[in-house]
């Protein structure tokens, strides 16, 4: 994968095509992961990107247009003075978005893909107190997750992991594991494994991460990740809200 993948990837998913950096974009429209991403300020390749969804593309280009910004603090500061003021809840979020495109040489033999077998597995891994409802609901939701691949120790998954979307063919990586058992590789083992069977399918590997979330960051820098995007995100909390 070149900078041009990546980056033809990337610009159609903020919707910019080389020409005006404030951008109103229906992708912003749409849910991931079940939550609303109305604006995302993009730092790349050395310029400041805006990607805002149309309900509030006039009145936050008008804010931006006014000021010169040129630091993360002060766009934060617009974003959140703004969204205060529609009484909404939101979370803004500094988040980098990693990509690569070559192998890690690290063993992935324990990486099982997740089906149909594995139900009872994917049961064991909650809590006694969870009811066997909640377990069929969110089984008949993850049974279906592509890319979908785990690791399995004393009869559950301990650590999960599958594409949660994919856009312009950039595939969403998402990792979770079980607090007991970090810090074994499994997430690293899963993440590879992942990304190796998306580069096969001409599929571009993307790691979405907090900035301040040390450990995953880590993980993804083991395996050859490398940051491509810093992004100032706007998420809003209530999955309900439509935009």
């Amino acid at each position: 994968m070149c900078k041009d993948e990546f980056e033809n990837y990337y610009y159609n998913y903020i919707g910019y095509c080389g020409k005006e950096n404030i951008i109103c974009s229906l992708n912003r429209e749409i849910k991931v992961n079940d939550f609303y991403y109305p604006v995302i300020a993009s730092k790349y390749d050395n310029k400041i990107i805006y990607s805002i969804t149309p309900k509030y593309f006039k009145e936050i280009a008008e804010k931006i247009e006014m000021q010169n910004f040129n630091d993360e603090q002060s766009i934060t500061g617009v974003f959140k003075e703004f969204f205060q003021a529609k009484n909404l809840d939101v979370s803004i979020q500094t988040m980098l978005r990693m990509s690569k495109n070559r192998i890690c040489d690290i063993d992935i033999s324990k990486v099982v893909n997740i089906n149909e077998n594995y139900r009872d597995e994917y049961y064991n891994s909650f809590e006694n107190y969870r009811n066997l409802e909640y377990k069929e609901e969110k089984w008949s939701k993850v049974k279906n997750l592509k890319y979908l691949n785990g690791i399995i120790e004393d009869d559950q998954i301990v650590s999960l992991g599958f594409v949660s979307n994919i856009d312009y063919n950039g595939a969403n990586i998402v990792i979770q594991t079980k607090e007991k058992y970090r810090n074994r590789g499994y997430g690293k083992s899963i993440v590879e494994k992942i990304s190796r069977d998306l580069l096969k399918n001409h599929l571009i590997p993307i790691y979405w991460v907090n900035i301040k979330n040390d450990f995953s960051r880590k993980l993804a820098y083991g395996i050859f990740f490398e940051e491509k995007v810093r992004e100032i995100v706007v998420k809003i909390n209530n999955a309900n809200v439509i935009l």
